[in-house]
């Protein structure tokens, strides 16, 4: 009986039936700390956390704009009908530039270190299922 058991299961079982969704982590969660906790639970075969890079991407992306930006309002100076708003708006692009520049620094500090998104999928064998 365990072994057409074993049979069936083997073709109809996927990682699906033994993988569970965990949530609301803290974005300092490490695969290590996620292992050690499921381990008391039975044998893992997998643990998966899911990271959170948008922020970083959206900076970068912010900043390349910008450069772009500040670039064009360089050549906008060169017009005299165009200098005081070109001034002003240039001064608020490099103050935003000055904070995007620190985000991202912040983030390099933290050695590119990106953050759990809160979410893990963490995936048993099919031995320690009973």
């Amino acid at each position: 009986q365990e072994k057409s058991r074993q049979e069936i299961e083997a073709r109809h079982i996927t990682a699906a039936d033994y993988t569970i969704w965990a949530q609301n982590l803290p974005a300092n969660t490490t695969e290590e700390q996620l292992q050690a906790f499921f381990a008391k639970y039975g044998e893992l075969s997998n643990t998966s956390i899911a990271l959170d890079n948008a922020d970083q991407m959206a900076q970068i992306r912010r900043k390349d704009e910008l450069l772009e930006e500040i670039e064009h309002l360089q050549a906008e100076q060169e017009m005299p009908e165009r200098v005081a708003h070109a001034r002003k708006a240039m001064a608020k692009a490099r103050r935003e530039l000055d904070v995007v520049n620190e985000q991202l620094q912040d983030w390099k500090h933290r050695q590119g270190r990106i953050d759990c998104c809160g979410h893990a999928f963490v995936t048993f064998t099919l031995r320690c299922v009973r």
